[in-house]
């Protein structure tokens, strides 16, 4: 009695997701280091320097490693989708044949299969590194990746590796909680989703998300049976005229009177 609203429009891929990658990518760059000192407040600051100097150099490194391996994965995925569009370009040619229509059906799993150096690359980069950004561009990737042919177990299992090493309130770790928490929900764990999501939603400092993640939210409410709470939100929602979450806000409390109706 508590299922009633469908999954699909979490399972469908995020805007967010989409660019809030691009935001990353942009953002993972090391920054300048500034200390002036004197006597020994200098040598303590040196010492720390040093760290830094060196922490940072690490992360170049790795950032330098995870690059070459980005750059094999994505010269895969272009010759995929090359052979993708070739294939289908055959079968609109020749749509009459019903031979090439079965010819033309991919098994997904054979698509991971060809990135599976790739993947095995970034698995032993995020568990030998899970603190660092290049870790966390790693766990993104092959997030996307086993994502994308709906291996979701796996690519949750990646995410929460350096979710858990992750600390603050960066871009960083908001993009991989709002991803590992859509990894839960669609995966039916929306206790899970909820237990990240919620803390996101009243941090001020990632207001920017917080229209997304309520929705997402209720939407997870009404999974779990809590349909007064994510009532609530959806309404709070729907008075945000204009925006894409408030239309989707009104059609949810829709669906949900419709079935108070018994219809």
């Amino acid at each position: 009695m508590t299922k009633h609203i469908s999954k699909q429009e979490l399972k469908q891929t995020d805007t967010f997701l989409q660019e809030g990658r691009k935001a990353f990518f942009a953002f993972a760059r090391h920054q300048g280091q500034v200390g002036v000192a004197i006597g020994t407040i200098a040598v303590i600051i040196a010492g720390i320097l040093f760290f830094n100097h060196n922490s940072e150099k690490k992360e170049l490194e790795l950032q330098a490693q995870y690059y070459k391996i980005e750059k094999s994965y994505l010269k895969k995925k272009e010759e995929i989708e090359k052979a993708k569009q070739a294939k289908l370009d055959t079968k609109k040619s020749e749509k009459e044949n019903e031979i090439n229509i079965v010819e033309t059906n991919e098994n997904s799993e054979s698509t991971i299969e060809k990135y599976k150096s790739e993947v095995e690359q970034f698995t032993q980069l995020i568990q030998a590194n899970p603190k660092t950004m290049a870790a966390s561009m790693s766990a993104l990737l092959v997030t996307e990746i086993y994502s994308e042919n709906k291996k979701y177990e796996e690519a949750k299992s990646v995410l929460d590796l350096v979710y858990s090493k992750s600390t603050g309130n960066n871009v960083v770790r908001a993009l991989i909680g709002h991803t590992l928490g859509t990894l839960n929900a669609n995966l039916g764990k929306c206790d899970e989703a909820l237990k990240i999501w919620e803390p996101m939603i009243k941090n001020k400092n990632l207001e920017y998300l917080g229209d997304e993640l309520q929705l997402k939210s209720a939407v997870c409410q009404v999974q779990l049976g809590q349909t007064q709470k994510a009532e609530e939100i959806l309404t709070n929602l729907k008075s945000k005229q204009g925006s894409l979450q408030g239309r989707a806000a009104e059609k949810y409390l829709r669906l949900i009177n419709l079935k108070k109706q018994g219809t």
